[in-house]
């Protein structure tokens, strides 16, 4: 390649690259949109968002929300079917269906298999075993972990 070639497929590249970020920006502000998002389009930071993130990586958007993790998508626990999760509590308040918390974040309980074993639902319908493996060893003293699947 001549050097006018090389400049030319760099500026190619470049606007092609200025285009599928922009492609991308549009698609999640349309999606920010669908789902209601309560904030304003305008004060969402995009520089911190997962999902302008992942379509900027190439990656497509799930169908449903992931769950959250620390206030964060927990995208890896929905595409790899499990993890180990580093806070994990029961909530029971009277007159209100219990919670499972896992990682800051209120999952519905489905079934409870025995103490520290439970079966959790996404809001997709998907089911969840949450379990203790071991008494010590986690980073906040019990070790988890969680699969898809009633279990």
């Amino acid at each position: 390649m001549t050097p006018g070639e090389v400049e030319t497929a760099t500026e190619k590249a470049r606007a092609e690259g200025i285009q599928f970020g922009v492609a991308c920006v549009l698609r999640w502000l349309e999606i920010c949109r669908k789902g209601n998002d309560a904030r304003s389009i305008i004060t969402i930071n995009a520089h911190k968002s997962a999902l302008l993130k992942r379509l900027l990586d190439g990656k497509e958007p799930l169908p449903v929300a992931p769950p959250l993790s620390f206030s964060y998508p927990w995208y890896d626990l929905i595409e790899d079917g499990y993890d180990e999760p580093l806070e994990v509590w029961k909530l029971s308040r009277p007159g209100e269906p219990d919670k499972i918390v896992i990682n800051q974040h209120r999952w519905p309980l489905v079934r409870e298999n025995a103490a520290d074993d439970w079966v959790v639902s996404h809001t997709d319908g998907t089911l969840w075993r949450v379990w203790c493996v071991a008494a010590e060893g986690g980073p906040l003293g019990k070790k988890w972990r969680m699969e898809r699947g009633g279990g």
